[in-house]
């Protein structure tokens, strides 16, 4: 069941405004404070070939198990049973 009921609406207070409005500078002056420093595509997508291999690991690990996989590994479940769901848990181990 949802958390809002169905007509109703979410009202934001200025707090929530606020705190959506910080959210979004840090994630701006980051984004512009890390694009000045890359000179090429190797240098973003390869961070510059600086990186250690646990590191470059855990990021595709990151990058592969998101909130995306998840949700759509529900969804499939939920749709198609179980054979979908173990379907992507073997991908995802191989």
């Amino acid at each position: 069941m949802s958390p809002v009921a169905a007509g109703s609406s979410i009202h934001l207070t200025a707090a929530d405004y606020g705190v959506i409005f910080v959210y979004f500078l840090i994630t701006s002056s980051l984004g512009l404070y890390f694009a000045g420093r890359w000179n090429a595509s190797e240098d973003y997508f390869l961070a510059g070939r600086s990186l250690i291999w646990p590191l470059i690991g855990l990021s595709l690990f990151a990058t592969k198990i998101s909130t995306e996989h998840f949700v759509g590994l529900g969804a499939g479940a939920s749709l198609f049973g179980r054979p979908d769901r173990d379907i992507f848990l073997c991908l995802d181990l191989g």
